[in-house]
């Protein structure tokens, strides 16, 4: 079962053990539902995919399926595991720490010998036992080496499911030996629906979200319920105004009263937009190398500036003048 631990404050969303709506992923789906009919869902598979994009979501309906002891929704399996109670279902996450109030900031080799004893156990429901590691790039050296030592001798009537939003972190002996399935951007017409009527908003506002969200349903929906929809707006702006040569409007959005919950989610988009528009420039076979060149820069100057407001506390309303000249200098 889930490795639970005292404290952890509940989610504000429906976690992905007790959601059943999956938003995209129709091949990945199709492909998982065939490997159970056909038996063959066994030893190690590895889910990648940014986070929000759905990994965790699929994981549990790839468990409720092959645990599935009838066809109803209400079957007692899909209880136990929406529960985190299934007694052949363990989740590895990093462990809850008591005295920092906080989570770990890995995954520890203790959890991955409880997972390892876990699935050593007979079938206690007379089926599968399923070790899902929710998310094995944070897993540190030693917990990497003993799930290693599982997937290469894996018991019998096994399945160890690996999610990773940064496979590349993962040892390569251990991305071998599984079977892996990349997870693609969902369309924005099939995420502003789900967001507007999970979230409560308007659809034009759940749009503009999933515009924002790079096809991530799940980080849509994280953005719908903080103060996602505000950061997009004004980080809109900032491109449209820096781009203009002039100070964004509402700015202060970013320096005053209110905008603690603002700052970080506008700080991440802003780096993922400039990642992906450095991407795309880069795989344009006709881009400017010198304009090329100067997107890394500001890129770089940006990420660095945030890192150093981050650590040093810096003034804020600085921070913004700073990032809205460095967009200023080149068009994204």
């Amino acid at each position: 079962m889930a490795e639970k631990e005292k404290g952890p404050p509940a989610p504000t969303l429906t976690p992905p053990e007790k959601r059943q709506e999956l938003i995209g992923h129709g091949d990945a789906q199709g492909r998982i539902a065939q490997m159970i009919d056909a038996g063959d869902f066994t030893n190690g598979w590895l889910i990648t995919g940014p986070d929000g994009i759905g990994k965790a979501t699929l994981a549990f309906r790839a468990v409720r399926q092959l645990l599935n002891t009838g066809n109803a929704a209400d079957d007692s399996s899909h209880r136990l595991i929406a529960a985190g109670a299934h007694p052949d279902v363990f989740v590895a996450r990093r462990p809850w720490i008591e005295k920092t109030q906080k989570f770990a900031t890995e995954i520890t080799v203790d959890v991955i010998r409880k997972l390892t004893a876990s699935l050593a156990n007979t079938p206690a429901m007379g089926g599968w036992r399923v070790g899902l590691i929710d998310t094995a790039d944070e897993l540190n050296r030693n917990a990497a080496n003993a799930l290693l030592k599982v997937l290469e001798e894996p018991p019998a009537r096994t399945t160890l499911i690996l999610l990773a939003a940064k496979p590349g972190r993962l040892l390569p002996t251990i991305r071998s030996r599984c079977r892996r399935i990349d997870l693609r951007p969902a369309q924005d017409s099939e995420i502003a629906p789900f967001v507007a009527r999970e979230a409560g908003i308007d659809l034009d506002a759940a749009a503009e979200i999933a515009r924002a969200a790079g096809g991530r349903a799940g980080f849509a929906l994280r953005l719908a319920v903080d103060d996602g929809l505000k950061a997009v707006r004004l980080l809109d702006n900032f491109f449209s105004a820096s781009h203009a040569g002039r100070m964004p409007e509402g700015a202060s959005g970013l320096v005053g009263k209110g905008s603690e919950g603002v700052w970080p989610i506008f700080t991440m988009l802003l780096e993922e937009r400039l990642a992906q528009a450095v991407i795309r420039a880069a795989q344009d076979d006709k881009a400017d190398r010198f304009r090329l060149s100067q997107m890394i820069d500001v890129r770089d100057r940006v990420i660095d500036l945030l890192r150093r407001c981050e650590a040093l506390n810096l003034d804020r309303g600085q921070v913004v003048s700073s990032l809205a000249r460095s967009l200023a200098s080149v068009k994204f």
